[in-house]
């Protein structure tokens, strides 16, 4: 017999308000489910399932969310897709440079997973999805770090005049 439950729940932004159209989907040890948000943020998902589902959300302009421990049948999921932020700018200087984005969570600076780094020609770059929160973005040739930026960003800010040299 199968143990189909149906996961529900709501998708806000970081102030609260519904994501509409937003894609939701749940995924168990055997099957799979996936929805979009109606107008008032609310999904709901069918999957067969015992144990705890992890559940995303995602839409284009924001940080996916994740729960990765949904019980089957809840119907309370409440996930947080945060309008992401994007910084542009260009590297002045040599070819073969290397920029890393960090963000800083205290006094550690960690990788920005689930950031889009994209270098563009002329030494254009831009860096998507981003939390918000205080990064440094450092550039380097040949593994030496060469100049490196600080920014504080704020969820859907964006930031397009960025200058660094190697």
């Amino acid at each position: 017999m199968l143990d189909l439950s149906v996961i529900s729940g709501r998708i806000v932004d970081e102030r609260g308000f519904p994501v509409r159209r937003a894609v939701v989907g749940a995924r168990s040890r055997d099957d799979m489910s996936v929805a979009r948000t109606n107008e008032h943020g609310r999904f709901a998902l069918s999957i067969v399932a015992t144990e705890p589902v992890r559940v995303l959300a995602r839409k284009r302009g924001h940080v996916m969310a994740i729960d990765p421990k949904v019980a089957p049948g809840a119907d309370d999921v409440c996930l947080r897709l945060e309008r992401g932020a994007e910084l542009s700018g260009r590297i002045i200087g040599e070819r073969g440079w290397r920029l890393d984005v960090r963000r800083w969570e205290g006094h550690e600076r960690v990788a920005a997973t689930g950031a889009s780094v994209l270098r563009r020609p002329n030494g254009r770059f831009s860096v998507t999805r981003l939390i918000s929160g205080v990064y440094e973005i450092r550039v380097s040739v040949a593994g030496h770090p060469v100049d490196n930026v600080v920014v504080d960003v704020d969820p859907g800010e964006v930031i397009d005049d960025l200058t660094l040299s190697v």
